[in-house]
């Protein structure tokens, strides 16, 4: 992550900061290019104070000032600004990572500020003003305002509290006392694989999802090691597999599922330990609900093909 400060606007320091607001940015420029576009811009159309994507996330506004990004009073004058960018034209895949990096900006920006996580603390662009924004996590997240919030809520907190924090993007120009800076723990338990996916083979683990969302893509296969402090824990499972059925995990090879054989997954069962939780993307009806560890997630007897799973610690 390649992270860059620029200081554009200046209208004041913020008098309390009570949250993040979300936004989706309308466009397909990356966040550099933001820069040089904001740089010749009447920025009192519209200006945020960070612009990210999976590979940059820029600061254009110091965190502690007031922005334009709201088209209101109380939003910009109290709530940091994180624009996703690459709304038009990223792959739902691409866009889900550039809404994680934004995310973890927010975990990082509210450790530092001591501000809590919940639905009055983040906030959407459409709650202040007439607008569709933040529309494409809109479509992917539910399609209702406290199921987009929430979405964002469970993903900021796991980085406050289960992932390392980059340091705030704060500048030094800030007069007020500085907090101390909260340290955030390794998580005890880590999780990396690969999955096997149709048309693309052998693809690495990203934000502990195997597979993909949004391209209508069968997962064939994969394989996972989770650590707990440090050391692999025991591994078992089944999984359905379309015209075959019930396919125990083969422990030698580190694999569910079949390689070469084009068949879906259509359920999955694996055993991890306790506190290990996972989920399933499932063609036609998207996210199912979190499963513990030994349990099954995915549909048998409806030839609906699993396109990911994601991992996470209870």
């Amino acid at each position: 992550m390649e992270y860059i400060n620029e200081s554009l606007l200046n209208r004041g320091t913020m008098n309390g900061i009570y949250g993040a607001v979300i936004h989706n940015d309308y466009g397909s420029m990356t966040p550099k290019q933001y820069v040089a576009w904001l740089k010749t811009r009447d920025l009192t159309k519209g200006i945020a104070h960070y612009y990210g994507n999976r590979n940059q996330m820029v600061r254009v506004i110091d965190t502690n000032k007031v922005a334009w990004h709201t088209a209101n009073d109380e939003g910009n004058g109290h709530y940091i600004g994180y624009e996703v960018c690459e709304s038009l034209s990223a792959s739902d895949a691409d866009f889900r990572l550039n809404e994680e990096a934004v995310l973890k900006q927010v975990a990082e920006d509210f450790l530092f500020y001591g501000i809590p996580t919940n639905r009055n603390t983040v906030r959407l662009h459409k709650e202040f003003t007439n607008t569709s924004c933040p529309h494409r996590s809109w479509e992917l997240h539910g399609r209702e305002l406290n199921a987009v919030k929430d979405y964002f809520i469970e993903r900021i907190k796991f980085y406050m509290t289960g992932a390392p924090a980059q340091l705030p993007m704060v500048a030094t120009t800030i007069v007020a006392p500085t907090p101390e800076p909260v340290a955030v723990p390794v998580p005890d338990v880590t999780f990396s694989g690969q999955a096997h996916i149709q048309s693309k083979g052998w693809v690495e683990m990203a934000n502990n999802v195997l597979g993909t969302v949004g391209e209508s893509l069968r997962l064939e296969a994969f394989s996972l090691v989770v650590k707990n402090k440090g050391v692999v824990q025991p591994m078992g499972g089944v999984i359905h597999v379309q015209d075959i059925g019930d396919v125990g995990y083969q422990s030698g090879a580190n694999l569910f599922g079949t390689v070469g054989q084009e068949k879906r997954l259509e359920a999955v069962k694996i055993n991890v330990g306790n506190g290990v939780q996972y989920r399933a993307h499932i063609e036609n009806l998207g996210w199912s609900v979190w499963v513990r560890s030994g349990e099954w997630v995915g549909t048998t007897g409806k030839s609906l093909r699993i396109e990911a799973i994601e991992f996470r610690v209870a």
